[in-house]
């Protein structure tokens, strides 16, 4: 009952709202109840039908004690950042607990959708870029020979049965067939994402997220400084010092990189086994995505 009157209380914005919204904020991520559910998708996505991540900060901050109240501090302001926000590490170890079980029934998706858009955004973004460095090119004459992307070759293919078959597609079939074009309202919702990637992650990140590796060699291989650095793995005590002294690292600092390695790094081991969990089921996702579109091939 008590839930009930604060979140009647929370959709009309009432003045009396604020002591209870730290409660009300661990509910909305905790429970998985269909009036819960219903109730946190309401917060979440707003009247524009789009997941703000602007409230998903703000619920998550809320859930943590720091609530952003509207001027005057009548109401709780749900598109507003407290001032007293939490850090990364706090943020991070709460999103990988028990206590936000009910959000991932809702970001899980939608994190899933993200990464697919932003996938096939890179993929038809790299591919014009791919196919001109094959195409073979003599001085003063120009490119010669046709272009790759027309040229049919075999290409082993997935069946529905759990087989593969070969089939003889060009380069431009297969972009199409693995990354379709993305609507007006996936470009905007992929621009997002990477508005969103370059405020966490910095500007090297976005570039990789946005599909422009292949133009920005410096900004691939200082994102995969910062991810080796992460790593406590053979490969990485190996590449690192040979990345470290390449020239598109030398005097650049990522420091957004650097703050994301270190809240990952603060971790506790449930934490972490969550988090790859979360990166193992989105992966195994992904792939059947681009399965599933290869046997149309």
């Amino acid at each position: 009952m008590l839930v009930k009157l604060a979140l009647t209380q929370l959709f009309s914005r009432t003045t009396h709202f604020t002591q209870a919204y730290p409660f009300v904020a661990r509910k909305l991520l905790r429970e998985d109840r269909p009036e819960i559910q219903k109730a946190l998708q309401e917060v979440l996505y707003g009247r524009g039908g789009a997941l703000s991540s602007r409230r998903l900060a703000a619920l998550v901050n809320g859930a943590l004690g720091a609530v952003a109240r509207s001027e005057g501090g009548a109401f709780v302001d749900l598109d507003g950042m407290p001032e007293e926000a939490a850090g990364g590490k706090e943020a991070a170890s709460f999103l990988l607990s028990e206590a936000a079980g009910s959000l991932w029934k809702t970001l899980e998706p939608e994190l899933l959708t993200g990464c697919d858009l932003l996938l096939r955004q890179a993929i038809r973004r790299a591919a014009p870029a791919a196919f001109s460095a094959l195409r073979p090119r003599l001085p003063v004459l120009g490119f010669i020979g046709p272009a790759p992307q027309d040229v049919p070759g075999p290409v082993l293919v997935p069946t529905a049965g759990g087989g593969v078959r070969v089939a003889v597609v060009t380069g431009a079939r297969l972009v199409e067939a693995l990354a379709p074009a993305l609507s007006r309202e996936e470009e905007l919702y992929a621009l997002s994402l990477v508005d969103l990637t370059k405020e966490f992650l910095g500007e090297d990140a976005a570039t990789l997220v946005r599909g422009e590796g292949l133009q920005d060699s410096a900004a691939v291989v200082r994102v995969a400084l910062a991810a080796l650095e992460a790593s406590p793995s053979l490969v990485s005590q190996i590449l690192v010092p040979i990345l470290r002294a390449a020239p598109q690292v030398n005097g650049h600092t990522t420091e957004k990189l650097t703050e994301a390695r270190g809240v990952l790094d603060g971790l506790s081991v449930a934490e972490r086994a969550r988090a790859d969990d979360l990166v193992g089921r989105l992966g195994q996702s992904l792939v059947k995505a681009f399965d599933k579109r290869l046997r149309l091939v």
